[in-house]
Order: structure tokens, then sequence, then C-alpha cells
């Protein structure tokens, strides 16, 4: 080994505490993020105050094999303007709906790292919400990355530094 080189365990050590600092607030983030639209889309399952939503667009899409119906409607919120919010129906639903009817909606307005979103749930729909573990998932895979090149680090300075 050169004198004056860097030893290959101590940037793999560096790289992997590195990428940790960067992934583990991420998903610490993420994960509260899911956690709290998780609760909204329970709240708006429930009985409570309803609003009228116009259908603007019906879409099929091809999932898993079957087709899901995903509708896109306007909401008004506090102060009178309109938001798009798009949601998959179940079959029942679908069957009821169609583009320009008025549906009722349960909506909640919701503020997230500093943008404001209007969060709605078709009153009746028994379609399953929407799935947030995406991101969740691809962050706890770099934190398993980063603990990965912190452990072949110390593997490499264990058995392989004392063989130099």
């Amino acid at each position: 080994m050169k004198p004056n080189s860097t030893p290959f365990y101590k940037i793999l050590f560096i790289m992997g505490w590195v990428s940790l600092a960067f992934f583990l607030p991420l998903s610490g983030a993420v994960y509260w993020e899911n956690k709290s639209l998780e609760s909204i889309y329970k709240n708006l399952s429930l009985p409570g105050n309803k609003e009228f939503g116009v259908l603007v667009e019906n879409t099929k899409l091809h999932k898993l094999g079957s087709t899901v119906n995903v509708y896109t409607y306007l909401v008004p919120d506090e102060l009178g303007k309109k938001h798009e919010v798009t949601e998959e129906v179940d079959q029942l639903t679908n069957r009821r709906m169609r583009v320009g009817d008025t549906v009722q909606v349960r909506t909640f307005v919701w503020s997230s790292f500093g943008k404001t979103k209007v969060l709605g749930r078709i009153v009746g729909n028994t379609a399953p919400p929407p799935g947030f573990n995406f991101m969740q998932e691809f962050f706890l895979f770099g934190i398993l990355f980063s603990i990965g090149l912190v452990v072949v680090s110390l593997y490499f300075r264990t058995f392989k530094a004392e063989a130099e």
C-alpha cells in the first residue's frame, strides 16, 4: 500500500455513515407523513360533514391484471377555490357515477411541508385508499445499503487490513 493513500475500508466507512445520515432523516419524515395520511383517509371514510363535487374525468387503468376505475372530481375549499381530487373507486360506485354528475364527498384540507392539499373521498366508496409505502420502502433500502457499507468496511478493516 502506498504511504499517502487512504485505505479502502475508511472510504467505505465514511460513505456508509454519510449515506445513513442522508437516508435516516428522510425516512423519518416520510414515515410520519405516511402515518398522517393514513389517519386522514381513515377519518374520511367515517361519517361526517359532506360536500358536493363534480366528476370531470373517468379513467380506466389496468393494475395487476384487473381494471381499476379512477375518477377525478372538483371540490371547493373553505375559500371557494376549486381543487382537483383523483380517487380509485370500486365497481359498485363506478356503476352509479358518470362524468358530469354531482357526488357527495368528504374533504380535508391538509398542509404538508408548506404546501396545502385537498384530500377527498367519495361517500360510499369502498375501494382501498391509496398506498403510500413506496418512498418509505425506498428509504428503508437506502438505510440497509448504508448499514451494509459500514459492515463491509468493518470487515475489511478487521480481516483485510491486517493481511497488508
